[in-house]
């Protein structure tokens, strides 16, 4: 009881440090309390790694950087746009029934679940814009073995998708 009094004293100690230095690493400056926030729940959870001999500050920075690093990874994710021949390619006549933001919802979701990877060749393919040559010279692998994990990917998504509408439309169907 006595050791939680004593990290929830240093963490609340820190908060102005700790949300300065997320704010010398974040993007963007509106984020920086949401980012504190998830950084708390982290170092509340990581709390039993801490090693009281030594210096709390520096300890609670390190987490605090982990955090930034997973939010700004999550915001390159965010900002991935395909282009509206990949956009056919998720859409079907139940996509074009729902609200567009509830299919970016779950673009976004499915996006998330990719390997990086994955998400690097989608974004190599439709960001950047490359051709399949291209991307096969990138990846090291055979332009038959670039153009199966398009397939694939692409039909995950599709998948995926298609899932999480059915699902939403469920839970909004009972509310």
């Amino acid at each position: 009881m006595e050791k939680d009094v004593t990290f929830i004293s240093q963490l609340t100690k820190a908060q102005f440090e700790l949300k300065v230095y997320i704010a010398a690493l974040a993007c963007d400056l509106q984020d920086v309390d949401d980012i504190l926030q998830e950084t708390n729940v982290y170092i509340w959870r990581k709390a039993d790694t801490y090693d009281p001999s030594r210096p709390f500050l520096p300890w609670a920075k390190a987490l605090a950087k982990y955090q930034v690093l997973r939010w700004r990874k999550d915001l390159e994710r965010d900002k991935l746009v395909l282009d509206d021949t990949a956009i056919e390619l998720l859409a079907d006549d139940a996509l074009s029934e729902v609200d567009h933001d509830v299919q970016m919802l779950a673009l976004r979701r499915s996006l998330r679940r990719l390997t990086d990877e994955e998400f690097k060749l989608l974004k190599s393919k439709y960001v950047a814009r490359k051709r399949i040559p291209e991307l096969a010279r990138e990846f090291h692998v055979s332009e038959g073995a670039i153009a199966s994990r398009l397939f694939r990917i692409r039909k995950y998504l599709h998948t995926s998708i298609s899932e999480m509408l059915k699902m939403l439309r469920r839970q909004d169907g009972e509310q």
